[in-house]
């Protein structure tokens, strides 16, 4: 990987992770963990009466 990069870009990668804050990145996190809980039931409740109900009833399973 050394290779790959040179040492002025390996340098600007430690920069830019340095200057992250580790309170707005916990922040950031603690919002997209919110939001996938409730975007998973969402999509789960979606697809059993959008997709699997109907398809149950076809198939009369």
């Amino acid at each position: 990987m050394n290779k790959k990069i040179n040492a002025k870009d390996r340098q600007a990668i430690v920069t830019a992770l340095e200057s992250v804050e580790i309170a707005d990145a916990t922040k950031n996190f603690k919002l997209l963990s919110k939001g996938m809980g409730y975007v998973g039931p969402a999509i789960d409740g979606y697809e059993l009466f959008f997709v699997e109900l109907p398809n149950a009833i076809k198939s009369d399973n």
